[in-house]
């Protein structure tokens, strides 16, 4: 079974967090881009990249 988290949006430019346009794109190590507030909370929440489910740490966050 296919062991991953969110779906990817069609577009690179919408958040697969919140499909809404991007709002002050923020990396992280997987190489996924979220908009900043969604992947802080996301993060702080779950600690891991919400694509991959690999752990990473609020100080990975790269805006």
């Amino acid at each position: 079974p296919d062991l991953r988290g969110i779906p990817l949006p069609e577009s690179t430019n919408i958040c697969p967090l919140c499909t809404d346009n991007l709002a002050n794109p923020t990396a992280i190590p997987s190489g996924y881009v979220f908009c900043y507030t969604c992947i802080h909370h996301h993060v702080e929440e779950f600690g891991c990249c919400p694509v991959t489910l690999i752990k990473i740490n609020i100080d990975e966050l790269r805006r």
